[in-house]
This record gives structure tokens, sequence and C-alpha cells, in this order.
């Protein structure tokens, strides 16, 4: 799991570096706590690029929020 907030000049290495690893049995859920930068459009496109991705954007009280709303929506199956 990867909190961010208007990342969009660093999540796009952020989520490569994560992805690209040697290990690829593995999943990736960025938790974007409501961008307005041009985030939400990059992570759509890397979605699609790459299925092994999957995030969501609402607003949140920073990156613990944020870290905890994501553990909660992957135990309650309703991360996309």
């Amino acid at each position: 799991m990867m909190p961010s907030f208007n990342q969009v000049e660093f999540i796009g290495a952020s989520v490569e570096s994560v992805l690209s690893q040697s290990f690829t049995d593995l999943e990736l859920i960025v938790a974007d706590g409501g961008s307005s930068d041009g985030t939400v459009t990059l992570l759509e496109g890397l979605q699609k690029e790459d299925g092994r991705l999957r995030w969501f954007s609402e607003q949140d009280n920073g990156p613990a929020s944020a870290l905890n709303r994501a553990l909660a929506k992957v135990r309650g199956g309703i991360v996309g």
C-alpha cells in the first residue's frame, strides 16, 4: 500500500519502482487523498498498463488515515 496526495510529479516513478521488482507476484494499492493535480489521471493510465495496480481517491486526514482506509477497503473487498 502506498499513500499519495498531489504527487503527480513523483507517483509514476514510485509505482514503476514497485511494479518493476523481480518478484512479480504482487499487487500495489495506492490510497490517494483526493488529489487535484493530475495524480488520479496518471493512476488511471498506469492501471491500464499494469493490472497489478489498484487505487482509490478519497479525502482523508493524512498518510496514516489513507493507509487505514486502504486496509479496510481491502478487507472488505471494495478496492477496484
